[in-house]
């Protein structure tokens, strides 16, 4: 009564004492899961306080019917104004929107958009409003409907592309226009989320461009592999290899088995990380031309690189060739051997006590020299080809020395040699008289 609650008696005037008229107001809450249309009956009866009896009481009470009025009010909430993605992944923004009303809405509005800083038109968007399976277009007006505490998700996938730049500022907006307020105009709501690009994971690399050439099998071929890693975290990775089962890879001094090798990345997004990986590739056996798979993957499967590179490879020397080439080598290492044994003997045999010429058979080579050797004597190993010496054991005699010239012994010269090599130097000198 006059704006304040009252629940005590109220006082009025009589009717020769002027008003006697006053205004009581009455207000009723429901429940707001209370439907529409629902219809309340409110009764106002008065009485005298203090308990005198009211002549015409017929006019005591009054009864009034209401009806409930349909309330359709939205309320849009997010979960969080702001969140972090990483390049080349999907991430996604999401509100809730329920119809806090007590009566059907049919005409709800919901829009979604995005738009980005720098803008990238990689970005591939997929909005939904949670009611069907199927995906609404951005930037366009869609009707759904929400029964009373009904609520729905509205959401929005974005694909971000590789080649998104770091600290990209992705604005999503979800718009509604639904209800009606008590001016009978349609609540209008909206809700932003800021998406910022703060991490990547890239690796890139090449092979060493291919020389185009046939190598020679037995001999390493070699080759780079070129890594480079601008993620935006360490990076572990690893390197793996498929070639034909016969050919080996070296990479780094270490041959590359099925089990990979292992390298590392620092965080390269300020300043790219770089690494060469040296190869060397064996061909043993197998196909002379087959391709070599190269790839590196990170140790969770998240990135990868690949590339390949066809090799080929001339035969080595058959089977035949090879024996021939043995047996050759073979031969001439024997001959080596005989004649070192054949010098050696005859070293020996100068040393040794002189047989019976009647029981030995000896060929002298030509000596070519124009004399004496000055200092180192005769060459006591020099010959011609087919120097052979047959020998039976009988007991040593000594032989007589040829005479000496009349300056004795020549420069350079043994008694031993000459005992045996006295005449020829005797003779020469007559020959050159």
């Amino acid at each position: 009564m006059d704006g304040e609650n009252t629940t005590g008696p109220i006082a009025l005037n009589s009717h020769q004492e002027g008003t006697n008229n006053i205004t009581v107001e009455g207000y009723i809450y429901l429940p707001s899961e209370e439907s529409a249309s629902v219809i309340h009956t409110l009764t106002f009866t008065v009485s005298d306080a203090m308990g005198e009896v009211d002549i015409d009481a017929s006019d005591n009470s009054a009864s009034i019917d209401t009806i409930t009025a349909s309330v359709r009010i939205p309320s849009l909430e997010g979960s969080s104004a702001s969140t972090y993605a990483m390049v080349g992944t999907t991430v996604s923004v999401q509100a809730n929107l329920t119809n806090i009303g007590n009566a059907m809405d049919d005409g709800i509005i919901v829009k979604g958009m995005y738009s980005s800083s720098p803008p990238n038109a990689g970005i591939v968007a997929f909005f939904s409003t949670g009611i069907g399976s199927t995906s609404k277009p951005t930037n366009e007006a869609v009707e759904i409907m929400l029964a009373p505490n009904q609520y729905t998700h509205l959401t929005m996938d974005l694909i971000l592309p590789h080649d998104l730049m770091l600290n990209t500022r992705i604005v999503v907006s979800f718009e509604v226009i639904a209800g009606m307020n008590e001016e009978q105009q349609p609540y209008q709501l909206s809700y932003d989320a800021l998406i910022i690009v703060d991490q990547q994971r890239k690796l890139s690399g090449e092979l060493s461009e291919p020389s185009g050439l046939i190598h020679a099998t037995g001999v390493g071929v070699p080759l780079f592999v070129n890594l480079s890693s601008t993620s935006s975290q360490t990076e572990m990775v690893m390197l793996q290899v498929d070639a034909p089962d016969d050919w080996q890879i070296v990479c780094n001094g270490v041959l590359v088995g099925d089990e990979g090798q292992n390298l590392s990345f620092e965080a390269g997004h300020l300043t790219p990380q770089l690494t060469d990986v040296p190869c060397t590739l064996h061909r043993m056996a197998g196909p002379l031309e087959e391709k070599v798979s190269f790839s590196v993957t990170s140790i969770d499967g998240q990135i990868t690189w690949e590339d390949a590179q066809v090799f080929t490879f001339a035969e080595r020397a058959n089977d035949d060739v090879s024996m021939n080439i043995e047996v050759i080598a073979g031969g001439m290492a024997g001959v080596l051997a005989f004649t070192l044994l054949l010098t050696v003997l005859l070293r020996k045999r100068n040393a040794a006590p002189i047989f019976e010429e009647d029981e030995t058979k000896e060929f002298v080579p030509e000596i070519t020299q124009a004399g004496p050797p000055v200092s180192n004597g005769p060459p006591v190993s020099q010959g011609t080809e087919g120097n052979v010496i047959e020998t039976t054991t009988t007991m040593p005699t000594e032989v007589p020395h040829p005479p000496l010239p009349d300056g004795g012994l020549p420069a350079g010269w043994t008694m031993e040699q000459w005992k045996h090599y006295g005449d020829q130097y005797l003779n020469r000198l007559e020959g050159q008289a």
